[in-house]
């Protein structure tokens, strides 16, 4: 039996909440890729991430392999603030981005 498109996208969503956590792809702006890599950088669900906060988030992905890039930072804000991605990567970019560096500074490396 063929799954529809949409029950098969029911069904990736459903894989990836049960990867992630439940509530993470809830989120405006996380979809199943993204709420996979939360899941293995930790995150087990969205009061985990929301405790966390966007960046600190952002750098537990980077260090669970996630390749360095700044849309997941955005995406991240964006989702925690019920913000567009794109908007938060206009008015938040250099907020983000010295709250990166600050805790670079302080982290154990």
């Amino acid at each position: 039996m063929r799954l529809s498109r949409a029950n098969r996208l029911e069904s990736r969503i459903g894989q990836a909440e049960s990867l992630s956590g439940a509530g993470l792809v809830s989120l405006s702006g996380i979809g199943p890729a993204t709420a996979a890599w939360l899941a293995r950088a930790g995150f087990a669900d969205a009061d985990a991430l929301r405790k966390a906060g966007s960046v600190n988030a952002y750098l537990r992905c980077l260090q669970a392999g996630h390749p360095a890039n700044l849309n997941l930072l955005w995406a991240l804000e964006g989702a925690l603030s019920g913000r567009d991605w794109r908007a938060v990567a206009r008015t938040e970019r250099e907020r983000l981005l010295f709250a990166i560096d600050d805790l670079k500074r302080v982290m154990p490396q």
